[in-house]
């Protein structure tokens, strides 16, 4: 008789168990086969050098397998590594004084060397913009940016200088946050003309960026029609640290 008892509620139990398939731990609704509300004890487990796969909290803090190779990319694809410049000569473009400070010119840099935040789906584009030239930041972070141009033609007794501006997220304005200035100066002797100051302007800044600021490269020069050497000559590099 009990043992018949017993085989009965083995079978309830097991038909019960069947029915919901669900189980849950500290918890009265559990949503997955094995719900666990609280903590997880595991003495040893097998060792296993060769998978690659880990297990990780998705939504609801459901666990479930992914490998480690779309983790790292996933993690990569937070970041901003960004090289442009140009195959030709650089043009220069005027911009409203409320936009840009008196005196500087966008330079306009339409190619990029790599971008590595471009998404298909959600940024086609990446994060340099090549047609209207300015970056924008993803994520709020620390980015290391570097710019540098060569002029292609001789610039003299004027200011020449290359900057770095922030325009904020919501913004109209840009405002300057780096720059290299100092006077071209080109002396003549014996009818030949001779440049004293190199036709080289440099400079890099670190800067916090919020998501949604804008960076733009300016050239300070007395006239537009200045054009700036490119290729290795004059180009950009923005680097997300942190």
């Amino acid at each position: 008789m009990k043992k018949g008892l017993f085989s009965a509620l083995i079978a309830f139990m097991s038909i019960t168990l069947s029915a919901y398939s669900q189980v849950g731990i500290n918890t009265e609704a559990p949503i997955t086969a094995l719900d666990i509300n609280g903590d997880l004890r595991i003495v040893t487990v097998p060792t296993n050098t060769t998978s690659q796969n880990v297990l990780v909290l998705g939504t609801n803090n459901v666990v479930s397998q992914n490998t480690m190779a779309n983790l790292m990319s996933g993690a990569s694809n937070l970041r901003s590594f960004v090289r442009g410049t140009s195959s030709t000569t650089i043009n220069l473009i005027s911009l409203t004084t409320d936009i840009l400070t008196t005196g500087w010119f966008k330079i306009a840099m339409p190619v990029e060397n790599f971008d590595y935040n471009t998404n298909a789906t959600t940024r086609p584009n990446g994060d340099y913009n090549t047609s209207t030239y300015e970056f924008t930041a993803p994520v709020t972070g620390l980015y290391e940016i570097f710019v540098q141009f060569k002029t292609s033609s001789v610039v003299s007794a004027s200011e020449v200088g290359v900057g770095i501006f922030k325009r904020n997220s919501g913004a109209t304005a840009f405002t300057l946050i780096a720059e290299e200035t100092f006077l071209s100066v080109n002396v003549s002797v014996l009818t030949i003309n001779l440049d004293v100051s190199p036709p080289t302007r440099k400079t890099q800044t670190l800067v916090q960026l919020n998501a949604g600021d804008s960076i733009i490269f300016g050239a300070k020069v007395p006239l537009v029609s200045v054009t700036l050497v490119g290729g290795t000559s004059t180009y950009f590099t923005i680097n997300q640290v942190r």
